[in-house]
């Protein structure tokens, strides 16, 4: 097609958007003044202060993270229940966390108050190795007893090793404690020497 005076029209181009300019942060100066919200959009307190950064209500993250539990659901924490919930979470997470599983194994765990368990461990390293994986394991627990406030403690108990007597002095009180009579016979000749 051409057209009247034989030249070949060609297509517009299509006007391309104008950039936006993009807007820059600015900074405040002192000596400006920055407009300040209506004192009746700003939220008052009672007593008709201001609230502060410190004022803001926030939400515990406990009651963020924790799915709410309905009162009919809570059921009294036993040891017999603790107990079952303690052997069950061992039984599952043999399989699934042998490590965690077997750090578990071994140790008894008493119902000491409503809410708190105690877990009883013969030595620290229980203790250490339990704080990378108790947040999993009281949730887990926390689930299968539903008790969502229950907490744990860890009680270590040292073993006492019989100490050997080495002294003269220390040898006669050994001695001493397993008979008595042994003073009196001391008494009856004071110059012997222990």
């Amino acid at each position: 097609m051409e057209a009247a005076g034989g030249a070949v029209p060609q297509p517009q181009p299509k006007p391309s958007p104008e950039p936006q300019p993009k807007a820059q942060p600015t900074a405040v100066r002192p000596s400006q003044s920055v407009a300040q919200p209506e004192q009746s959009q700003r939220p008052q307190a009672a007593d008709g202060r201001l609230p502060g950064i410190i004022s803001i209500k926030m939400k515990p993250v406990s009651a963020q993270v924790r799915p709410a539990v309905q009162e009919e659901e809570v059921q009294p924490l036993t040891q017999e229940r603790l107990q079952e919930a303690w052997e069950r979470l061992i039984a599952e997470w043999s399989e699934s966390n042998p490590e965690q599983a077997a750090v578990l194994q071994g140790h008894e765990v008493e119902l000491k108050e409503r809410n708190l368990f105690a877990i009883k461990a013969n030595n620290s390293n229980f203790e250490r190795e339990l704080r990378t994986f108790k947040t999993s394991m009281l949730e887990r627990l926390r689930s299968q007893l539903r008790c969502p406030a229950l907490q744990c403690r860890v009680e270590v108990y040292v073993e006492r090793q019989e100490s050997k007597a080495y002294q003269p002095s220390e040898k006669y009180d050994a001695m001493l404690q397993s008979n008595p009579e042994l003073a009196r016979l001391r008494m009856m000749f004071p110059d012997i020497d222990y």
